[in-house]
């Protein structure tokens, strides 16, 4: 259901906020789609007790778009596609790098806490948390 609805904002996203920008060369307008995502996502976070600053999620999702802009010059350059464990390693860079600062944010407000805080008021661990929904542990 949340991935359903997830592809249809998305689609949404891309339509609305890339026809307006078509005349942009297209890694501005892979970096726009990303920079709207992170627009999207600190949106949805203005509800919760305590609110993050924009500039680690524009760090995150704009990073990833520069991630997605190397890979196509690389098949460009190479014709081959970006796989396999350079592949891996590649994504977690990006990754890592981009996400630094968004676990920091999470830090510094204090929803680290409040997720870890609310785990154990249930009787559970994050990890055993984690792992009841990956399904590697049975609800006891």
């Amino acid at each position: 259901m949340l991935e359903d609805m997830d592809i249809l904002i998305t689609k949404d996203i891309l339509i609305l906020w890339t026809t307006p920008l078509s005349f942009l060369p297209k890694p501005f307008r892979i970096l726009s789609i990303f920079a709207a995502s992170a627009l999207f996502h600190m949106i949805i976070s203005i509800p919760l007790p305590a609110t993050v600053s924009f500039m680690p999620y524009l760090i995150l999702y704009l990073s990833q778009g520069i991630g997605c802009i190397l890979e196509r010059y690389f098949r460009n350059i190479t014709g081959k596609r970006v796989g396999g464990w350079s592949g891996r390693i590649w994504l977690w860079s990006f990754m890592i790098i981009g996400c630094g600062g968004m676990v920091g944010e999470y830090y510094r407000v204090g929803w680290v806490g409040m997720m870890r805080g609310a785990l154990v008021q249930n009787g559970m661990s994050p990890a055993e948390g984690l792992a009841r929904w990956a399904g590697l542990a049975v609800k006891g």
